[in-house]
């Protein structure tokens, strides 16, 4: 037989599993969209030098 704290044991690493993946796939969402911000960044910085958005 289990003892009565094995269940609980497990289900809190479940929940720890759980949370970890959600940051996992959090930080993986996050880093295209971090990329895309610093490239949209850089060309704009690169246009804006060029003078294409009129004077800074």
């Amino acid at each position: 037989m289990t003892s009565p704290g094995e269940p609980r044991r497990e289900q809190e690493f479940a929940k720890g599993a759980t949370r970890s993946w959600g940051w996992l796939l959090l930080g993986i969402g996050a880093l295209p969209a971090a990329l895309a911000v610093v490239v949209v960044w850089l060309v704009v910085r690169k246009r804006r030098r060029d003078g294409e958005f009129g004077e800074p």
